[in-house]
């Protein structure tokens, strides 16, 4: 305007972008770390985020297929951790006479025998011996069982969860062994083969291999010897017939073997098991009807007797979350 000319500049204009691009360029190591360290902030965040939402499930189910769970005398704690998360050895066994009494129950509707102890020799998955009956129980709220094949029909047929068939490569018409109370150098002869794969479940069920219970009864060493099962039924205070206790005086005898070098006697250790001596590791029961009150019933009838423990899972699973794994969560959402 006052006469003196006016000229645009020819450089370009800069912008955030091209500063923040500049200063990358100049602080490549510095910024690529810092990308990097970002990055697995936020990886952390949505895996701990992740694990805190399965976990919560797990522990947090509102009600399973049953709604006790039947075990031997001791915690409340100890039974649901061995019962249902196969994650602590059990305590003494329960009598099979006593499940045979507990389905005759008139408040009991289903009742299912399962036996633990046992592991798989590979992969070392725990082993749950049951009847079919077993996945009958929805394994989560309104969650029923799916399967790829069937499930137990022969006493040496058996069910795995998903993990166990992904890790060890098994599927349907695998064979595999069992290790005595998870003792590796100790390797059952018997051979149990694969004629059905769980669907994920995202619960115990997927590390378990199911195998039928009379096939677990049927391996050797796994028979209860028949004076200790007398004993057994002698506390839960079952009659014992006098043929039995014959018997078991025959069994203390030496084994004499015959002209020809033959004994015997050890042919009666590969009879067919007595009801007597089968033993079995708790009992998951479904009363009749719609309400809780049948359960709490039967529950407070079971507990005022010496014999047995029976348990509401739900809560005591809800008091190990808060207890135990509520903490490690805790701990883990501070870290990230």
């Amino acid at each position: 305007r006052d006469g003196i000319p006016t000229y645009k500049s020819r450089e370009p204009r800069m912008n955030l972008v091209t500063i923040a691009l500049k200063s990358i360029k100049q602080r490549l190591l510095s910024s690529s770390l810092t990308a990097l360290s970002v990055s697995l902030g936020v990886m952390l965040m949505v895996a701990v985020l992740i694990i805190n939402s399965v976990v919560t499930d797990l522990f947090n189910q509102k009600s399973f297929g049953f709604n006790l769970v039947v075990g031997p005398k001791g915690g409340d704690m100890s039974l649901a951790l061995s019962a249902i998360y196969r994650l602590e050895r059990s305590g003494e066994p329960l009598p099979y006479l006593y499940y045979k009494e507990l389905q005759q129950h008139p408040a009991v509707e289903k009742a299912v025998p399962i036996t633990i102890g046992d592991l798989t020799e590979e992969g070392e998955f725990p082993i749950v011996g049951t009847i079919p009956e077993y996945f009958e129980l929805d394994y989560s709220y309104k969650k029923p069982f799916q399967v790829r094949g069937s499930f137990m029909k022969t006493p040496w047929d058996a069910v795995i969860g998903s993990r166990v068939a992904a890790k060890n490569g098994w599927d349907i018409g695998s064979e595999f062994k069992l290790t005595h109370g998870g003792v590796k150098d100790h390797v059952h002869e018997e051979k149990f083969r694969v004629v059905g794969v769980l669907k994920a479940t995202g619960t115990p069920n997927d590390r378990t291999a199911f195998v039928s219970i009379a096939g677990f009864w049927g391996i050797s060493e796994h028979e209860k010897p028949l004076q200790e099962a007398i004993n057994r039924l002698e506390k839960f205070r079952y009659t014992v017939p006098q043929s039995l206790r014959d018997q078991a005086e025959k069994e203390k005898q030496p084994k004499k073997a015959d002209a020809h070098g033959h004994n015997h006697a050890d042919h009666a250790d590969h009879a067919e098991l007595l009801d007597e001596q089968k033993e079995v590791t708790a009992i998951f029961l479904r009363t009749k009807g719609d309400t809780g009150f049948a359960a709490i019933r039967l529950a407070g009838e079971i507990n005022e007797d010496v014999r047995a423990l029976a348990i509401n899972p739900v809560p005591v699973m809800g008091r190990l979350m808060s207890l135990i794994v509520g903490n490690i969560r805790l701990m883990l959402l501070v870290l990230t």
